[in-house]
């Protein structure tokens, strides 16, 4: 559950009230330890990360080309197409 306001120019700090799994809040709490850092500001730069990653994400997926081969094969013309299928 997320409570939203956010402000015009999104430079101003907005309270949120966020519901975070078990698991996750374990995890968030390994942060805050290792880092020595507040629940805040890990989650701040788990969040800040998370949505960076998925942006180039989907910034690679857009560009992503599947690569061809040449088998060797030329060129066939309609004639001897429509003459192969006849024959099957």
């Amino acid at each position: 559950m997320m409570d939203t306001t956010t402000d015009k120019k999104h430079s101003r700090t907005v309270r949120k009230t966020l519901t975070i799994d078990g698991d996750l809040a374990i995890e968030i709490q390994h942060f805050v330890i290792e880092k020595g850092a507040d629940e805040k500001t890990v989650i701040n730069n788990l969040l800040r990360l998370g949505l960076i990653s998925e942006q180039n994400r989907a910034t690679k997926a857009e560009r992503f080309q599947l690569p061809s081969f040449n088998k060797g094969i030329g060129e066939i013309s309609r004639a001897d197409l429509n003459k192969t299928l006849d024959e099957v």
